[in-house]
């Protein structure tokens, strides 16, 4: 029985001097917190001190695993955060022994998670200035410049990299494969931050000041740094090719039943913002997709044909009462007529909102902003639920033959108007990681259906192409729409399509498998066509 949401794990080796004093200072705060000790065979007795505070003092929130040698930081953490998972706290922080992390930042770092809904929290060095107190100014310049140098090798946009004092949610730890995390040293702290931010996790750096140690000394080695400074281009290669865990809604979602007691148990309420694409996505297959695997959709469409991000912030800021408010409960589709987006947004308590870019523009990314970041704002300010998750919808690129006018933006090539839509969608989600908590990738389900399988169903490539549209944009009403609504589908549950019963009635089983295949092959690796 845990007796806090919160958990401190601290590794020591050689600490005596240290690690009463940390201990006593912790369960000092007025939030409660719970403390593990992840001792590694310290030689110095660090691990009796500890027992003999848990027998006389601590015995239901002070923990002490041993283990025999040292076997580095990171594996330290790793048993740490396992062991945490399996008695479920919320919040699981990382501190060092050694006074260089403020106790009294814990309970910063925990409402950045807690209040203000961040996944991870970093006590950063780095993101106001330079805050280290008596270190070496050798030191300093080499912490300081590695974590400038990881930035510019991978383009991971935090400022204080290689920082240990961080708060995870519970819900960071269960997605990250921990057992993949590879690096022992304090290159594990950098891999750890890097595959949060590539998963999609909200991060968010708190400013601390770091002091040096004054009892005790250092673990640092020529060798920790080393292993931190090579790694990174091993990191840098795994952000090309290396295949992520994805934030699938399957987690946001048993979060949001838990949480949100005033709504209906088995309910996800989500609401594109959009056009007739958002319209082709999800008004007409996902909520019978829902039905089957257990879960009651609300599915709300903010429509209006042709709308851009921009667009749509203009009709937000004069409040204009022009957007067809479409929706699907219990099965059946409604267009409750023309509202302003505000009532729209508050009409119901969202768990999910998507925004979109109109389809012309969804590869020219110089076109979202401003208009993205408006809308974020805007939405987050109007949204009822503080759990809200926010994603962006990847359109499709039109067909080879299509008459659009816009087509010409891709010099009138499919394959090159869905690189730049990929291209465009990927930039967004790197500079909106802290606000945009997921994307669904239907753009690359259908090109994956194009490519692949369905070309053996025709000779014509352009017919097969035209096959997924009704006019070479808009999807066409059965094997089109349903692609998509699968990718949804599992975006919004993290199971998988392939399988499903349901199906449009005119859509025969082959072709139905396609359809899933595609988006499936599209949710594992969103940004490339997959051979199916």
């Amino acid at each position: 029985m845990t007796t806090s949401d919160s958990i401190v794990i601290i590794p020591t080796y050689n600490e005596k001097e240290n690690i009463e004093k940390i201990i006593r200072a912790v369960f000092g705060l007025e939030k409660k917190f719970d403390i593990l000790i992840i001792d590694d065979g310290s030689p110095d007795g660090t691990a009796a001190i500890v027992k003999q505070l848990m027998a006389q003092e601590f015995k239901d929130r002070l923990s002490l695993v041993e283990r025999k040698g040292k076997l580095g930081l990171g594996t330290a953490y790793i048993a740490g955060f396992k062991w945490a998972l399996e008695r479920d706290y919320d919040y699981i922080f990382e501190m060092d022994a050694d006074f260089s992390h403020d106790p009294n930042d814990l309970p910063r770092l925990y409402s950045a998670c807690h209040d203000e809904g961040y996944d991870v929290a970093i006590g950063s060095r780095y993101v106001s200035g330079v805050n280290v107190v008596n270190w070496p100014m050798g030191r300093v310049l080499m912490s300081y410049f590695a974590s400038k140098y990881v930035r510019l090798i991978t383009g991971f946009p935090i400022h204080d990299t290689t920082a240990g004092f961080k708060c995870y949610k519970r819900r960071v730890l269960q997605t990250i494969e921990l057992d993949k995390i590879r690096f022992k040293g304090y290159g594990f702290q950098i891999e750890m931050k890097f595959t949060a931010w590539r998963i999609g996790f909200k991060i968010k750096e708190v400013p601390v000041i770091f002091v040096n140690r004054k009892e005790g000394e250092s673990k640092m080695s020529g060798g920790i740094f080393g292993e931190a400074f090579f790694g990174v281009m091993r990191l840098r290669w795994d952000g090309w090719t290396r295949k992520y865990p994805r934030i699938t809604l399957a987690i946001l979602f048993s979060l949001i039943l838990n949480a949100a007691s005033a709504q209906v148990q088995d309910t996800l309420r989500v609401l594109a913002i959009g056009n007739s694409f958002s319209e082709d996505a999800v008004e007409q297959y996902l909520w019978d997709m829902g039905q089957e695997a257990g879960i009651n959709l609300i599915i709300g469409n903010a429509y209006r044909g042709g709308w851009s991000l921009m667009s749509h912030w203009k009709d937000a800021r004069l409040r204009a009462s022009d957007t067809e408010y479409r929706k699907v409960t219990d099965g059946e589709r409604i267009n409750l007529g023309k509202h302003t987006l505000r009532d729209i947004i508050t009409d119901e308590p969202w768990d999910v909102i998507t925004l979109q870019q109109v389809s012309q523009d969804a590869g020219r990314i110089d076109s979202y902003e401003p208009g993205l970041s408006l809308m974020i704002g805007y939405v987050r300010a109007l949204a009822l639920v503080d759990t809200v998750k926010l994603g962006f919808h990847q359109t499709w690129a039109y067909s080879q033959d299509a008459e659009h006018s816009g087509f010409a933006n891709y010099n009138r090539d499919q394959m090159l108007m869905y690189s730049c839509i990929t291209a465009a969608v990927d930039k967004t989600m790197r500079y909106h990681q802290g606000d945009l908590s997921f994307y669904i990738p239907s753009g690359t389900a259908i090109q994956n259906a194009r490519t692949t399988l369905l070309t053996r169903h025709s000779t014509d490539e352009q017919t097969v192409n035209r096959q997924l549209t009704r006019d070479g944009y808009h999807l066409n009403y059965t094997i089109g729409r349903y692609i998509v609504a699968c990718t949804w589908f599992e975006m919004l549950t993290g199971r998988s399509s392939v399988g499903l019963k349901s199906r449009p009635k005119d859509l025969i089983p082959e072709l139905a498998i396609i359809a899933q295949k595609a988006a499936h092959a599209a949710v594992l690796s969103p940004m490339s066509v997959t051979p199916l």
